[in-house]
């Protein structure tokens, strides 16, 4: 494990939940199970860049679990969206921690599984507490109404 590229996920993850806070898209039942379904489309484009169709093919597969959870979490109300939307990024952050055991994927950075991991590892802590805490965690400048 790569220490440094675990703390620019780490970052990463931290600014994504700030600026959703600021913009009054963590309440949205869009903004988070909409970022969950993009992860999967990384995948996608490094398979492409390497034209490697076989793990094109396996990441489409894949991807698929993430599209339905993003999907189902945008049409639950609160707290639910919150729990299938964290869920379906802790199972990504798994996917990404064991991706190059499941399969090769040779356009992959090999930076990338563990960046990602840690963005989706803290998304998901995140959401979950989100999910238990019935909305009532919040972040610095974090609207307080909710858009369904």
């Amino acid at each position: 494990m790569n220490s440094v590229w675990l703390l620019i996920g780490l970052a990463v993850a931290l600014i994504i939940m700030i600026t959703f806070a600021r913009r009054g898209l963590w309440a949205s039942s869009k903004g988070y199970p909409l970022l969950l379904a993009s992860f999967p489309l990384y995948y996608w484009l490094f398979a492409l860049w390497a034209m490697d169709f076989q793990a094109l093919l396996y990441e489409a597969a894949t991807a698929v679990v993430f599209f339905l959870l993003a999907g189902w979490a945008i049409k639950s109300r609160n707290p639910a969206r919150w729990w299938l939307a964290g869920i379906g990024m802790l199972l990504h952050a798994g996917y990404d921690f064991f991706h190059d055991t499941l399969f090769s994927n040779a356009g992959t950075p090999i930076w990338w599984p563990q960046f990602c991991g840690m963005v989706d590892l803290v998304l998901a802590l995140y959401l979950c507490a989100l999910a238990t805490s019935s909305g009532s965690l919040r972040l610095p400048g974090q609207r307080l109404t909710y858009k369904e």
